[in-house]
Formats: C-alpha cells, sequence, structure tokens
C-alpha cells in the first residue's frame, strides 16, 4: 500500500526535482539554510492579513525531495487572520529517523505578493545560547514570498546578499547577527523597519536587482485535499 501510494502520488507530482539531503531541505524550509544567512523582520512582512479558504491551502503536501520523505500537513488555524498550521513529517533515511515540526504561519498581503511569516522562537532548536543576538531573533519572523497556484504551494526566499548589501548601503535599517542554532550558516540579517515601510520596499525594488532568489523556488504539491482529521 505504501510503495503504490508513493509511486502514484508521490515520484510522479514530484518528477524533474534534484534530490538532496531531506534534513538540509527541512533546514532550507525552516530558513537554517547550509551554508547561507537567513533574512528575519523584526516586524511582519505584509501590510494586512488575507482571509484564506480551506480548500485553497488545506491538505497533505509533498516537497521534489526524490530520495527522501517529505509531508507537509496544512491546516486552516484561523482564516480570518490568514493563519496556517503547518506540520512536517520527513524521513531521514541516513540517519534512520524521522523529523516531525508545527509551527504556525501567517499569511499577509503586499501589493502584488503575498507573505509568509513565521516567529522564529516557534521553531528555533534548544540548543541556540541565550544572548544578546538570539534575543533578537527570537522575536524577529523568517519571511518569504509565497504563491498557491494550480495545486501547488511555491516558496521564494530573501536573497541574503542583497539585503545584506542594502543594510550596508544604508536603503534599510538593519542588523547582522549570529544565530548560534544555525550551525551550517555564516550570520543572519535582521531587517529592523515597521511593517509599512519594509512591505513598501519590497513591493518597489527592482526585483532584477534578485531581491529573492527566483532561480530556486521551494515547490510542494497537494497530494491528499482537506484534513479529515482537524474538520469542525
Amino acid at each position: 500500500m505504501q510503495k503504490t501510494f508513493k509511486h502514484k502520488y508521490y515520484y510522479d507530482g514530484c518528477k524533474g526535482m534534484k534530490p538532496i539531503n531531506c534534513f538540509m531541505f527541512l533546514l532550507v524550509v525552516l530558513f537554517f539554510l547550509s551554508g547561507c544567512s537567513a533574512v528575519t523582520s523584526l516586524n511582519p512582512v505584509g501590510t494586512n492579513p488575507i482571509q484564506i479558504q480551506k480548500d485553497d491551502w488545506e491538505g497533505c503536501w509533498c516537497s521534489g525531495v526524490e530520495k527522501e520523505e517529505m509531508f507537509l500537513f496544512v491546516w486552516v488555524k484561523d482564516k480570518d487572520k490568514g493563519v496556517l498550521r503547518i506540520g512536517v513529517v520527513a524521513e531521514v533515511k541516513e540517519e534512520k529517523d524521522l523529523i516531525l515540526m508545527k509551527f504556525d504561519v501567517q499569511l499577509r498581503q503586499g501589493k502584488s505578493s503575498v507573505f509568509g511569516n513565521i516567529l522564529f522562537k516557534e521553531f528555533a532548536q534548544g540548543d541556540a545560547k541565550e544572548d544578546e543576538t538570539n534575543e533578537l531573533l527570537e522575536k524577529s519572523y523568517f519571511w518569504f514570498m509565497i504563491k498557491n497556484v494550480d495545486g501547488s504551494i511555491v516558496i521564494y526566499l530573501p536573497n541574503a546578499v542583497t539585503f545584506k548589501e542594502l543594510v550596508k548601503e544604508g536603503k534599510l535599517k538593519g542588523e547582522t547577527v549570529k544565530n548560534s542554532s544555525n550551525k551550517f550558516a555564516s550570520d543572519d540579517i535582521v531587517i529592523c523597519e515597521p511593517t509599512d515601510k519594509i512591505t513598501q520596499f519590497i513591493d518597489s525594488y527592482d526585483y532584477s536587482g534578485k531581491l529573492f532568489d527566483w532561480e530556486s523556488p521551494l515547490t510542494f504539491w497537494r497530494i491528499v485535499k482537506g484534513i479529515p482529521f482537524f474538520n469542525e
């Protein structure tokens, strides 16, 4: 039964994606990027929460990882405030273990795009040292551009190199901080601007300047619609 399900819905639906280690892929999804910095914001990105519909979001979604198992279970926690509850189940074959995580994502509207926001403290690992740097990160949000089109969720991560340059040039207020829970990456960037200003800046910025990583989006396909055990 499991092999039939995997063949029919998983591999066929996710064909063409390059296989990578599932644990590292999960870190990417959670913005602990291998060898890269994360971009966070002290305030959520997007001017207002969007209203969301269960039919558009709820269900089980699979990533394009071919050699590992990874699924997102998505439930609409608050449709009026745009809050999704995400459960992650990922098999790490090299470790012969499972990764189980959950966190909330708030969807907020920009001028022409939707942004997802996750509180750092919702999924930061407990081995982070308690210092001023991590206190700043814990107050911040991981954020990204998100599109839900034709049965797929596509996530574009902010380009850390570009945001480092913008902060250095004084175009955005921000701080470079050390994330001790991210053992694989260099320093992270925390944007210290009000919600309206950072959202307006992103909406008006020349996207050809690589504000986002357009070449390597994270893509998930819905393989099961709805979450029966969450139905009211």
